[in-house]
């Protein structure tokens, strides 16, 4: 066993390796021997996950990543759909084998598949921006609420606030992006309405307060 004071983590992907690099540490055995050190780096094979192929979530990815795995999304949708074409030509043949039905089939669940990950990286490309948009918005919100509770006690003024973004932003922000993944109505939409909500509330409120 190893415990340090501090540690850095390196991930060398061509080695397929994790670098732990320690500092003022020590090991330890079952037999009750320590030995400290001052420095360590030590190597750990990285799961076999990583040469499997395995895709990252969406919202595992960053932006490079992002929009070059949707081009290769698009790539393989479109050599889906020329398959599928050439599939369904051939049923129009007379003695088509009969599995090239069910190869249709499968070819164009396929393309929905990969479609539902175009909506996800979508709605990823959104919901990003929209969450730190968000933050301006709670502000335009807070600002006047604040300035009319300037005379009353903190925590009526917070709960005003805060209760009105938790029961009413989050929950319509969740809504949309689930809806924006599912592809059921445009991410720009879904995602950016709870923003638009608050910042709309967030105008009526400072025009009001202007007025006074």
């Amino acid at each position: 066993m190893i415990r340090a004071r501090e540690a850095e983590l390196e991930v060398n992907v061509p080695r397929h390796v994790l670098i732990v690099k320690m500092r003022d540490g020590e090991v330890s055995n079952p037999k009750g021997e320590h030995v400290l050190f001052e420095s360590k780096v030590e190597e750990i094979d990285l799961p076999p996950i990583w040469d499997s192929g395995h895709v990252a979530r969406a919202r595992d990815l960053s932006w490079k990543q992002l929009g070059e795995h949707r081009a290769a999304l698009l790539e393989k949708i479109d050599d889906l759909g020329r398959q599928e074409e050439e599939a369904e030509e051939q049923l129009q043949e007379p003695g088509a084998p009969s599995h090239l039905e069910k190869h249709a089939v499968n070819l164009k669940q396929a393309r929905e598949t990969l479609w539902g990950g175009i909506h996800q990286i979508d709605a990823e490309l959104q919901m990003r921006p929209a969450l730190s948009f968000g933050c301006l918005c709670f502000v335009l919100i807070g600002c006047p609420v604040g300035i009319w509770f300037s005379r009353s006690d903190y925590l009526s003024a917070f709960i005003t606030c805060f209760l009105p973004i938790v029961f009413v932003y989050y929950p319509l922000m969740l809504c949309g992006t689930n809806f924006a993944k599912e592809g059921k109505f445009h991410p720009v939409a879904t995602v950016w309405a709870a923003d638009a909500l608050a910042a709309f509330i967030g105008v009526v409120l400072f025009s009001r307060l202007l007025k006074n």
